[in-house]
């Protein structure tokens, strides 16, 4: 793919000549390249409620382009549906019960979703993936199946691996080319805080043909092998073709794999906004939920990225770092954290970065469709906040 080989030569010549190493891992910062452009920003209110939504809560979510017309599908938490909606056309086109098509007693709660078209509909459970149509289940596959889950590489932690989809964090994608699903690996017998579990990969394919599950080469940063990070554990990964893009919530850095060659590269995505640098935890704390979730709501944060093929450019949402007790003697919360939007290009140059201030959007609901950066207007602090409509902000970026 164009846009995969062209960043990978560079992240590897850069990478390779001015990275420097970090601890006992050698872990290794790939430089951010700064390349500033003035860009051109609107943000355009979208709402969508009225008839078309009695309530409305989610958190699983994907989109779908066809025609020219943008669809959102999401499962609604609030009436246990799932729905579609018309972005475009400003209304519901299909609301169903979601215990039409789903068995959660046995197979687990819904997790993730892959709006791949109106006949292709992936979902995953603990122990299932479903694919349907609007219509009608076509076709289950069983995950976490003891004799299919092994991982050959190191041996020890052969038939512990398990399959898991954490929503828009790390979603089930479908991948056409394997005819296969892509979803989180992680090693459940490892224990969270081993460095096996480190170690292991985080990226699987199950192929929809049967035959064993394909484990990519691919594993945590190697932050986690050195330090305590208590909470901040939160991976997000996107697809575009062959490539998986990767970002750990306590590492600058942006990580690649190509699936089909199993090559991996690194790019540097450091925010200039970054006020502190990351520390770690004390492991004495690892039970102790009250620090891990302080700890958590204070240290600078890299979280969700997005594509955007429409503009060919990159974003990837930061929160800075905050103390926990501020001067006044208030105390802060995760919820308080900044939210900060950076641009990269398609070399991934760091052409931008906009402050999205406080209190108003939450970045795991974003998505990209030709009209912009669709920011979800649904931050609990959010006095307008409403759960009788969709409210977004969409961002339209064009670079000069």
């Amino acid at each position: 793919m164009k846009i995969h080989l062209f960043v990978l030569s560079i992240s590897i010549l850069v990478f390779g000549g001015f990275a420097f190493s970090c601890g006992k891992s050698n872990y290794q910062e790939a430089p951010t390249i700064i390349n500033s452009k003035k860009l051109n920003i609107q943000f355009e209110y979208y709402e969508l409620g009225g008839s078309e939504i009695d309530t409305i809560g989610y958190t699983i979510f994907d989109t779908y382009a066809f025609a020219d017309q943008d669809y959102l599908l999401v499962f609604n938490t609030r009436n246990r549906q799932i729905e579609i909606y018309d972005l475009s056309g400003r209304k519901r086109l299909f609301a169903k019960p979601l215990r039409n098509f789903f068995n959660t007693t046995d197979y687990g709660e819904i997790l993730g979703v892959h709006f791949y078209s109106f006949d292709s509909i992936f979902v995953s459970q603990e122990r299932m993936v479903t694919i349907l149509d609007t219509n009608t289940v076509l076709r289950q596959i069983p995950l976490n199946v003891p004799e299919k889950r092994k991982w050959s590489s190191g041996g020890t932690a052969a038939d512990l691996m398990y399959l898991y989809d954490p929503g828009t964090l790390f979603p089930i994608r479908y991948d056409p080319k394997a005819n296969g699903v892509l979803l989180h690996s992680f090693c459940i017998g490892c224990g969270g805080e081993n460095k096996k579990y480190f170690h292991s990969p985080i990226e699987a394919l199950v192929p929809l043909e049967g035959g064993a599950i394909e484990y990519y080469p691919i594993s945590y940063s190697k932050l986690y092998l050195d330090d305590y990070y208590g909470f901040a554990k939160h991976i997000y990964r996107i697809t575009v073709g062959d490539t998986s893009f990767i970002s750990f919530i306590t590492d600058p850095n942006i990580y690649g794999i190509d699936r089909r060659e199993k090559e991996k590269f690194v790019i540097g995505g450091r925010s200039p906004s970054q006020t502190k640098d990351l520390f770690p935890l004390a492991k004495k704390h690892k039970r102790d939920t009250e620090e891990k979730m302080n700890h958590l709501s204070s240290i600078p944060l890299y979280r969700d990225i997005r594509y955007d093929p429409h503009r060919k450019l990159f974003y990837r949402f930061f929160s800075d770092y905050q103390p926990i007790k501020n001067a006044d003697g208030t105390y802060n919360s995760f919820g308080d954290k900044s939210l900060t939007l950076l641009v990269f290009n398609e070399s991934f140059e760091l052409i931008s970065e906009i402050d999205l201030g406080k209190y108003k959007y939450i970045s795991n609901k974003s998505f990209v469709t030709k009209d912009g950066l669709y920011l979800s207007a649904s931050h609990y602090k959010y006095p307008e906040r409403s759960n009788k409509k969709l409210q977004f902000d969409v961002l339209k970026i064009s670079v000069p």
